[in-house]
């Protein structure tokens, strides 16, 4: 069995957009969880929500890479990139058959949603673009990553709700550990959205 070190960490999440401010937050023992005026709105019975503050995704992509990714696949391209930094490797690290990617995310609620008001609205499918399609798959996370990234070992999605992350690490570390990767890039991803979360009101 080999040994496993994780040698980089990044996130983007309801206490911050990067590691230092995230840290920052718990040790002042912040809370990253509002009221979302849009649940209130609909009349949720819990409108409390963690939420993702000032981040803007064309800071880090092109509206051409973004075409394809949720709001959740951005946010996890950017505290991987975080944490790839960190573990000091270059792209050229990355593009090798030795070097895994493993995401855990459960769910892709929002595309599917838009696809369909799309539909009704024009009676019609031509509204829909080919980015909504995988905008859609609970893949999106693995897939997008993967493409920009340029991994070429093992790569796959996890959807095992709350604990999808957890597992995506896991797994990751079982391959480094049985000797099938060297490298993982490995975390979890969550769409936050209210379509996604109405029916845990219910």
């Amino acid at each position: 069995m080999h040994r496993v070190a994780i040698t980089g960490v990044g996130s983007v999440s309801c206490l911050g957009n990067d590691v230092p401010t995230v840290g920052q937050a718990l040790y002042d023992g912040a809370s990253g969880v509002v009221l979302d005026p849009e649940r209130v709105a609909l009349g949720f019975r819990s409108p409390l929500t963690g939420m993702v503050r000032g981040f803007d995704p064309k800071a880090h992509l092109s509206r051409k890479e973004r075409k394809t990714m949720t709001d959740f696949g951005l946010q996890a391209y950017v505290s991987a990139m975080e944490a790839i930094t960190m573990a000091g490797l270059e792209p050229a690290d990355l593009r090798n058959p030795r070097v895994g990617l493993v995401y855990g995310a459960d769910s892709s609620c929002q595309a599917a949603i838009e696809q369909a008001a799309l539909t009704r609205e024009a009676e019609s499918t031509r509204n829909i673009t080919s980015g909504c399609v995988f905008r859609a798959m609970t893949s999106n996370v693995t897939m997008n990553l993967n493409a920009l990234l340029g991994t070429q070992g093992a790569c796959w999605s996890l959807g095992s709700a709350c604990s999808s992350g957890g597992h995506a690490v896991g797994q990751a570390a079982d391959l480094i550990a049985l000797g099938r990767q060297d490298r993982v890039i490995c975390g979890g991803a969550q769409e936050i959205n209210w379509e996604s979360m109405c029916s845990f009101d219910a």
